[in-house]
Order: C-alpha cells, then structure tokens, then sequence
C-alpha cells in the first residue's frame, strides 16, 4: 500500500522530468501519438515499481531505462521485412 509521500515523490518526479522523457520519446519515434503513450506508459511503471515497495533510488535513471526498452520492443514489433530478403517461394539466382 502507498502512502503520501510515494505521491508527492511521484508527483515531483513527474514534474521535474516529464518534458525530458517526452521529448526522448519523440525524438525516437517521430510520432507525436506514440510518445506521448510511451511516456504515459512509462510513467506508470514508475507508479508500480514506488507503490509495490520497490526502492527506485534514481527515479531519472529508471524513467529513461523504461522508455528506451519500450521503444526497442516497439521497433522490434514493427520490424519491416527486408527487400534484399528473398520472397517466399522464389529461388535465389545466381548471376
């Protein structure tokens, strides 16, 4: 169970570093939309790493850590195919 202080902690942290992670987020994304659910997302991390009792001794650290795996999965899931990979069914040929 959280108390006042995980709340006024938060809610500094929050205030001290939300621009800073937002703008990470779109940096590395280009897509306005999407970073702002990444630091949305990010944020409540946070909020359950303090209310389950778990020590983030570098709130900042942690913020930045979190959005930049987030991000990682992100490109991770969208992963294009490549064009120099060959299409299913049609062989190689050689020159």
């Amino acid at each position: 169970m959280h108390d006042g202080t995980d709340k006024e902690r938060f809610t500094k942290v929050f205030e001290e570093e939300n621009d800073a992670l937002f703008r990470f987020c779109l940096w590395r994304t280009t897509d306005h939309e999407r970073a702002v659910e990444f630091t949305q997302e990010t944020f409540a991390r946070l909020w359950q790493e303090m209310v389950s009792g778990k020590k983030v001794p570098n709130p900042r650290a942690f913020l930045f850590l979190v959005a930049k795996r987030i991000i990682i999965d992100w490109y991770r899931r969208k992963k294009p195919l490549s064009l120099d990979m060959p299409i299913e069914g049609e062989e190689k040929r050689m020159p």
